[in-house]
């Protein structure tokens, strides 16, 4: 549960009217309560995603989805108008904020681009760059022991300018492309994941990520202070606006498909070691039992594994492999 501490507020005045900034000397430093004066005309390039058309089960969005082929999805939580924001920025390096998302039943998610509100304090400024993790989920906070994925110094792809909030903060709609990052899901059950925001603006000052209390998709967002092994909800029915996307695709079992070109796996049938082998790294390999529940996920990063399966009973899996973001399916049996 999240410790409630003293918030210390000051006041910063400016020319007609006083404007609060909430500052936490502990966890969760943020900025709240600000006029909202936009300094560039809306455009078709940066309409507020909460008027985008979707069909959302809590903010999830599958658009032209097939029942056989992978098709564009997203997750998305909208703007409240530059409501809240959480700091998560190299200005104060001791604090990461994370939100979650949350991958529909039978649905495995290839992850391709991480979109959210962040401000920066001064104006003219930009994002220069941004630390992305992937974490797995662990009690309904982020687990620090499971990083799915990591990409440091990621340069954005794109960059418009929203707004002001805050009196001192231009906000900006900030988009990164990632590597087609596989987000595995599972037969009948949802499942989730985090992921973290950590960013340098060009004048190396405060970067915060735009949070809203007016949806919560999945759990609230959370934070983790001086680099701790365990997160903290940041409290107040907050969570993060961002807008995740990528490719659903459907968990198929009962046919082996979407072989990997220069992906070789022996012996078949195993007893107790599964040898992996791939021209490029395997980045993550994730089995299946025949009901569709997973037993096994594990990230790889190397050309070749020894897979321990002594600990599956006897049958037959799927295999999900992924290799530069491509996915392949196999059907293997444990003696």
């Amino acid at each position: 549960m999240k410790k409630i501490t003293l918030l210390i507020a000051f006041f910063v005045f400016a020319i007609g009217f006083s404007q609060k900034i909430i500052r936490a000397d502990a966890p969760t430093e943020r900025v709240k309560n600000q006029e909202v004066v936009t300094t560039r005309p809306v455009t078709s390039n940066n309409l507020d995603r909460s008027q985008e058309g979707n069909s959302s089960i809590e903010g999830y969005s599958l658009l032209n989805r097939s029942v056989a082929a992978a098709a564009f999805c997203s997750e998305q939580n909208p703007s409240n108008g530059f409501e809240d924001g959480i700091f998560s920025s190299t200005k104060l390096p001791d604090q990461v904020v994370a939100t979650d998302m949350t991958i529909p039943a039978d649905t495995d998610f290839s992850l391709t681009s991480v979109n959210a509100n962040l401000g920066i304090r001064g104006f003219g400024e930009t994002i220069t760059s941004a630390d992305i993790v992937i974490y797995g989920d662990m009690g309904a906070f982020p687990d620090s022991a499971n990083i799915i994925a990591s990409f440091p110094a990621l340069v954005p792809t794109s960059q418009i300018i929203l707004g002001t909030a805050f009196t001192f903060f231009e906000v900006l709609d900030v988009t990164f492309d990632i590597p087609a990052t596989m987000l595995a899901g599972q037969a009948g059950a949802t499942t989730t994941y985090w992921i973290s925001i950590f960013s340098t603006s060009s004048n190396a000052d405060d970067v915060f990520w735009e949070a809203t209390t007016a949806s919560v998709i999945g759990n609230q967002g959370a934070f983790n202070f001086f680099n701790a092994a365990t997160w903290e909800s940041v409290g107040s029915g907050r969570d993060l606006v961002y807008d995740f996307s990528g490719d659903c695709t459907p968990i198929t079992l009962g046919t082996e498909d979407n072989t990997l070109e220069g992906f070789v796996y022996y012996p078949n049938p195993a007893e107790s070691t599964l040898i992996l082998s791939a021209q490029d790294a395997i980045e993550r390999v994730v089995i299946y039992n025949m009901l569709g529940q997973k037993v096994f996920d594990r990230n790889i990063s190397a050309t070749t594994y020894e897979l321990n399966v002594s600990d599956l009973a006897t049958g037959a899996y799927f295999m999900k492999v992924s290799v530069n973001g491509q996915i392949g399916t196999y059907k293997i049996l444990k003696k």
